[in-house]
């Protein structure tokens, strides 16, 4: 759900991804063009219309943890009419073409935003997802745009950003009676243990961190590393849907040492079912997890580790597979012997897209370390 104070920032979201993706100076939002014979490249964003949410006309008023009612919001889908400006020296409409076939391309490849945009220069407004899509129209639908504007016909297209979703102007409702009149009836509730998908990296150095990928209702009280048990500041969670992050000690009673583990994690008095991980000795080559699950492509990349003094390159291929060569990508690393670095400059040149990228580097020996998660960002 993308949530908006008012209706404009919707406009405002698409302003400023076409502005970043295609590079043109004139985006606006803004009715079309009257006359649009010059040369400038130009694009013009309008509100045609807005249509309620069929699956969330009932919703229902949600309660909150201090008892107050919270109004279901206005739910919206919001319609787009884009069209796009710029001629040749001949006045044919070249770049205006060129121009709406790259603003399809641009929802095309990545038809969903997490909202505030994260991109240079971009307005901070709205939170959650947003989905933008090419609508199919008929040939009917040119007349009934373009006529009552008294404007010539214009490259265009209808894209439906939805579910926009508007407060209630009405306050939520004030918390309810302690005691329900007629009394308090209990019920039996089920709750799911958390569920670990995945431990990256599958084989760390001792001292090293784990990151946990799980499905899980609650906030995560403890992680068991064979019969280590990991609290308080050994644990991480970077994003409120996690992952977890795990520091491994080295000392103590709590000290993990070289070793195959079976690794649960604790959500209240609920247990995972185990997920193995493997603990080699410091001496040898080895990646920690990252201590964030995004990265800044502006900055160089640092990957923590051991043994790693000679290392050569980081290979990066996305982590739902490689469709083609061009998919795995080489950066050259600077190397010491706990850490890896990669410059801004190589990764800003590569072609990262929003999704998790699996990282591994090239040890002095020619042999490759277990890979790490990591998405990249603007």
């Amino acid at each position: 759900m993308g949530r908006f104070n008012n209706l404009f920032d919707v406009g405002q979201v698409l302003l400023d991804v076409l502005t970043d993706r295609t590079g043109i100076a004139d985006v606006r939002v803004a009715p079309p063009l009257d006359a649009a014979t010059a040369q400038t490249e130009a694009i013009r964003i309008s509100l045609m219309y807005v249509t309620p949410q069929t699956t969330h006309i009932n919703d229902s008023p949600h309660r909150g943890h201090d008892g107050t009612m919270a109004v279901p919001p206005l739910s919206l889908s919001a319609f787009y009419l884009i069209t796009t400006y710029g001629s040749d020296n001949n006045n044919d409409a070249v770049q205006a073409h060129n121009l709406l076939g790259r603003v399809l391309q641009v929802f095309h490849t990545d038809p969903q935003w997490t909202l505030p945009l994260t991109l240079a220069g971009a307005t901070p407004v709205g939170t959650g997802r947003l989905d933008i899509v090419h609508v199919n129209t008929a040939i009917e639908m040119v007349e009934k745009i373009f006529a009552p504007l008294h404007i010539p016909h214009r490259p265009w297209a209808l894209l439906e950003v939805a579910p926009v979703q508007l407060p209630m102007l009405r306050p939520d409702l004030p918390a309810g009676p302690v005691v329900q009149p007629g009394g308090v009836r209990l019920t039996v509730g089920v709750r799911t243990r958390p569920e670990i998908r995945r431990i990256t990296p599958s084989s760390v150095g001792e001292g090293g961190r784990i990151r946990i990928d799980l499905d899980f209702l609650g906030g995560i009280t403890a992680v068991h590393v064979g019969r280590s048990r990991l609290t308080g500041g050994d644990l991480a969670v970077p994003v409120p849907e996690g992952p977890v992050l795990a520091t491994l000690p080295t000392a103590g009673a709590n000290a993990v040492d070289p070793g195959d583990f079976d690794v649960t994690v604790a959500a209240g008095t609920l247990w995972s079912t185990p997920r193995s991980v493997r603990v080699i000795d410091a001496s040898l080559s080895s990646v920690d997890a990252p201590p964030a699950v995004t990265h800044s492509v502006g900055n160089p990349l640092v990957l923590a580790g051991r043994g790693l003094a000679g290392a050569t390159d980081l290979y990066a291929w996305p982590d739902e597979g490689v469709v083609s060569p061009g998919d795995v990508q080489q950066f050259p690393v600077a190397a010491v012997a706990n850490s890896v670095t990669v410059a801004a400059a190589a990764l800003q040149a590569a072609s990262f897209r929003d999704r998790d990228y699996r990282l591994s580097v090239r040890d002095a020996s020619g042999r490759f370390t277990p890979y790490v998660l990591m998405e990249f960002t603007p």
